[in-house]
């Protein structure tokens, strides 16, 4: 008797948790699909909060099984749930095409291949569901609240980038850590600003005013926008910290235009992008000259995100980071920019050292690599 496509598919012979446990392992935005736990809401400002639905039991199907026992069926996913069905829908397509796919190509699949076509599937679910989860998220709020140990902030998102930013906050290991050195006398400046995240969360702990940098029109907008809907108080400074101070053309991301919110990778370095492009003009301000002309107070604390200008901003830093005060940089580094200007990461290491850091290096899996440099 002729075998049926499910004997002769490899996937229907490894258990449903087995194929699961292999693509999520391998898949970071699967993994980072779960949202943190919950954290008790700020009272008056009720929480905004998606309630979370397991990856493996809402949409991990194994060869074989019925369209009456989809796992869209489970707990997770009741029947007659409004978010149900385009997900059950997404894993009846999904098995049809692999037993078409089989009754063309019988031939036995490798373990590779199996794990392949599991997570090809779990990451075109995921899509779907995370567009779920932000159609609801705006039919509920234009904000997301952001919680990091005992900070918090409510911040816009208004496109569907902006609030995966948030709700999968892949910095959140570098926040915690930087939040919880923070001295509430600190004064704090925030270099690459963006839309107020690390501004937002800061002011959040501390009892001055926050100086944040942000040279994207669009970007320092909402930035504003962010600080006002916190009450936080944030000083917002439309200019990019360089090493002498002029104009300058912002390059943005390929695909980007100016009125794209969210940093993106966009950079000063205006030869780093070799597809075409469009561009924002910017007003560079060299850092030790906003501390002399008595802005702000010089800083006693620095967050510095200014993709791929690291050693430019520390150079017209000098004089600032040479203050005993300065105590405390975290400074993100993108390494393939430096080495596009001829610098490493051990040279941002060196110049921090040489004005009395002590120099560490941080990471997060996934995540761009941070330098953390202290006075002790």
């Amino acid at each position: 008797m002729r075998k049926t496509l499910s004997e002769r598919s490899s996937l229907a012979k490894i258990p449903q948790s087995t194929l699961v446990a292999a693509a999520l392992s391998s898949n970071p935005v699967a993994a980072a699909l779960r949202p943190a736990p919950a954290t008790g809401a700020r009272p008056g400002r009720g929480a905004r909060h998606i309630e979370s639905v397991s990856v493996s039991s809402a949409v991990a199907p194994a060869a074989g099984v019925s369209k009456q026992s989809i796992p869209g069926r489970s707990s997770a996913l009741k029947p007659g749930h409004k978010l149900a069905t385009p997900v059950r829908r997404s894993i009846t397509m999904y098995r049809y095409r692999h037993d078409a796919t089989m009754s063309h190509n019988p031939g036995p699949e490798t373990e590779l291949t199996t794990k392949l076509r599991v997570q090809s599937f779990i990451e075109r679910a995921t899509r779907l569901w995370e567009d779920l989860r932000y159609k609801q998220h705006r039919l509920r709020s234009d904000t997301y609240r952001v919680a990091v140990g005992s900070a918090e902030a409510d911040l816009y998102a208004l496109s569907k980038s902006e609030y995966l930013d948030f709700a999968r906050l892949p910095e959140r290991g570098i926040l915690e850590e930087l939040l919880s050195d923070l001295r509430p006398d600190d004064i704090f400046y925030d270099l690459g600003a963006n839309l107020g995240l690390y501004a937002c969360l800061a002011a959040d702990v501390l009892d001055t005013t926050i100086v944040a940098f942000e040279p994207h029109p669009k970007n320092a907008d909402r930035l504003a926008r962010n600080a006002e809907l916190n009450g936080s108080k944030v000083a917002v400074h439309r200019v990019a910290l360089a090493a002498s101070s002029g104009s300058a053309q912002m390059k943005l991301s390929p695909g980007f235009g100016p009125d794209n919110l969210g940093s993106a990778g966009h950079t000063l370095l205006t030869e780093y992008y070799e597809e075409e492009s469009e561009s924002v003009p910017v007003t560079k301000l060299r850092g030790d000259e906003f501390v002399a002309e008595e802005r702000a107070p010089p800083p006693t604390a620095l967050k510095i995100d200014v993709e791929g200008t690291e050693m430019d901003v520390l150079q017209g830093l000098d004089s600032t980071l040479s203050r005993p005060e300065c105590r405390l940089v975290y400074c993100e580094v993108h390494e393939d920019r430096l080495d596009s200007q001829g610098y490493s990461v051990s040279d941002v290491s060196d110049f921090l050292a040489s004005r009395g850091f002590s120099v560490e290096r941080r990471s997060i899996d996934g995540y761009q690599s941070f330098i953390r440099a202290e006075k002790v």
